[in-house]
Parts: structure tokens; sequence; C-alpha cells
């Protein structure tokens, strides 16, 4: 059962730190993959929790830069972080990769452990059938970042229920 009380007093306790970072993150929705500060913050909560982070846009690319079996040995799990704001004029947002091959697509997932992060939009999984592990956090603010890190460290359970249908009706998003 949760204390209400206790609740409201926390969130009492610290309510200009929340909005102040509710307010930062919110206004990094980014598009086109572009997503550089959130991104940013998310690999600074994951650094903290003593993983190493290393960013697919620094300009290394498996079988380009070094080989796939090198790429392999010191990756563990390859996270794809979506956090492309919709609005009510504009209601369908693609995923446009960086290059013209493709690099920071979803290429590898069959070679490593991955997962999709998406936030802030519900349909990204549309554009990446291919993922098996795929997480809707809907919003993108600190704390949604911060109880997405929390769940993902197994400090919290995932629980709740799509209000839309993730998989857009399409067969290939269930595979």
């Amino acid at each position: 059962m949760i204390d209400k009380q206790k609740l409201y007093n926390t969130i009492d306790e610290n309510a200009p730190e929340i909005i102040a970072l509710s307010d930062a993150i919110w206004e990094y929705a980014e598009l086109s993959m572009e997503e550089y500060k959130s991104a940013a913050y998310y690999c600074e909560l994951l650094e903290k929790e003593g993983f190493h982070v290393t960013y697919f846009k620094d300009g290394r690319y498996p079988d380009v830069d070094f080989s796939l079996a090198d790429y392999q040995k010191e990756t563990d799990l390859v996270i794809y972080f979506a956090n492309m704001k919709v609005g009510s004029n504009q209601t369908t947002i693609r995923i446009t990769w960086d290059d013209f091959l493709g690099e920071s697509s979803p290429k590898y997932v069959r070679d490593f452990p991955s997962l999709f992060l998406s936030f802030s939009n519900p349909y990204h999984l549309v554009d990446v059938p291919m993922i098996r592990t795929y997480i809707n956090a809907y919003y993108c603010n600190a704390d949604t970042v911060r109880a997405v890190v929390e769940k993902l460290m197994g400090r919290s359970e995932f629980k709740g229920i799509s209000p839309v249908d993730p998989f857009a009706g399409l067969w290939d998003t269930r595979l």
C-alpha cells in the first residue's frame, strides 16, 4: 500500500528540483534521432549506476572502424533511445537513421542483446519491428528517465497497460 501522505510530502519537499528537471528534459524533445541532450542525461544516470556507456554516434561503427567480433567482446547490451515528441498537428514522426548506410540503425539486433527505449511517442515500434525488447515510456522528463533506469536496475517493476496499440496493427512488430 502506498503511503500517499508520505508521497505528497516528498513531492512538496522536492518540488523546485522536480519542476526544474521536468521542464529542462521536456524541452529536450528532439527530432530525427538527434536526442543528444536527453540521451546524455540517460547515459549519465547509467554511468552513476556503474555502467560503462559508449555513444554510438561517437563515430565508431562495427564492420567499418573495427570488426564485429571486437565490438561483441566489449559490448554487453545495445540500447536504442528515441525521444521524438509528437504534437496535435504532427501525429506521425518516423525514425530517420543517421547516415546513408544506416550505421546507427538496429541492424545488429541478432548479434547483441538489444533494447529500444521509446520516450514521447508510443509508436516507434513500427520503425524497429526487429527489436525484441521494447519499452514505451510515453513521456520524456527527468522523472520518467529516472523511473526507467530504476526499472532496468530491478528496483521497480514494469507495470501498466498500453493505452494505444504499440504494434500499430502490424504483424511484423509482434515477431
